[in-house]
């Protein structure tokens, strides 16, 4: 893969005299963990957008990916003892285990963490085939916050269900429950749509990683990497770093608390 141009370092500065990076030296030690809160996970948030807003094309956020996109993704995933989903999410993008290769456990080992980061997802239905690929996996472990009374699907992975009412302070409860239940420090959010919404009105994002995509695709005005309520007053991002890579921005941003 080629390397990434950091755009901070080159605002005022000759586009020639840029240093390059990778995934790893951009994303590979964050120390998220370190900046958790004694009640609830640090959570991280990571989407992508194409330049006209669309948060998917077909359903799937795949097509909007780029190979530089995919290895900020996954390094990402590294840096985390958590990653959650949106059951929609889960199946639309048919999840598999988190973590693939030899390299991303070891990178995950070296920072102390455990080869496989949990699966974590909110639903009201408990709407999860068991034809999922994560579920194949008896290496992962799922973590299920539900209202539903329903039983798990057969599974090779570990499912462990925490039933609780998710409105008004549910997701509050989910961050204290994964603390305080599952030891998880840091947690990244990978969508849907309405979960970052409901962290993001519940005061519980702490970073947005986001991903601009070169297209423009049209059309679905409700198709954006967030949705749900409008917000009592607009949330502030503070940026953080900007990266890019062929067209493709990659920005980090801290919510501004």
């Amino acid at each position: 893969m080629d390397e990434i141009t950091p755009l901070t370092n080159l605002l005022g500065a000759d586009a020639n005299t840029a240093n390059a990076t990778t995934a790893e030296a951009a994303y590979g030690d964050l120390g998220l963990a370190e900046l958790a809160p004694r009640e609830r996970p640090y959570v991280v948030a990571n989407m992508i957008a194409t330049a006209d807003g669309r948060a998917s094309i077909d359903g799937r956020s795949a097509p909007m990916s780029s190979d530089t996109d995919r290895a900020l993704f996954h390094m990402l995933r590294t840096q985390v003892d958590g990653v959650m989903a949106g059951a929609g999410t889960l199946r639309s993008e048919s999840y598999g285990p988190m973590i693939t290769t030899v390299e991303q456990s070891a990178k995950r080992e070296a920072l102390g963490l455990r080869a496989q980061p949990l699966a974590v997802t909110v639903t009201k239905t408990f709407d999860i085939p068991e034809q999922l690929p994560l579920l194949g996996d008896p290496n992962s472990t799922l973590v299920v916050f539900t209202t539903s009374t329903k039983e798990p699907p057969k599974s090779a992975a570990t499912i462990v269900v925490e039933r609780l009412d998710l409105t008004d302070s549910g997701m509050d409860v989910v961050m204290q429950r994964l603390r305080a239940h599952h030891g998880v420090r840091s947690l990244l959010c990978e969508g849907g749509p309405l979960l970052l919404g409901s962290l993001i009105g519940a005061g519980l994002l702490d970073e947005l990683f986001l991903s601009i995509s070169p297209l423009l695709v049209g059309g679905g005005e409700a198709d954006q990497i967030m949705v749900g309520e409008i917000l009592g007053a607009p949330v502030g991002l503070v940026l953080v770093s900007v990266l890019e890579h062929h067209g493709s921005l990659f920005l980090r941003y801290r919510i501004d608390h």
